[in-house]
């Protein structure tokens, strides 16, 4: 797995995250709604961390998830930056 790749599904996984975060902070998805679309976005994100880890065995886990987390957050940009 490339920099660039990692980078790109993590902005991916985070932006979904946002995504999920804004439309029930809006009140446009009740409660179970938002659950159920968040645990279907964590269990697509840990398969992805599984494929990633038998393609490439440096592949860090822990430092996917904090990544997405950070972008989910807004503390990174789209390109996988840290935000000033």
């Amino acid at each position: 797995m490339t920099k660039k790749h990692f980078v790109d599904m993590a902005t991916e996984f985070g932006q979904l995250y946002r995504d999920a975060d804004f439309e029930f902070g809006r009140g446009r998805d009740s409660y179970d709604t938002s659950k159920a679309k968040l645990e279907v976005l964590e269990q697509s994100m840990l398969a992805f961390c599984g494929v990633a880890k038998r393609a490439n065995r440096s592949f860090d886990k822990m430092h996917f998830l904090e990544f997405v987390q950070e972008i989910r957050r807004g503390e990174r940009d789209l390109e996988g930056r840290k935000v000033k």
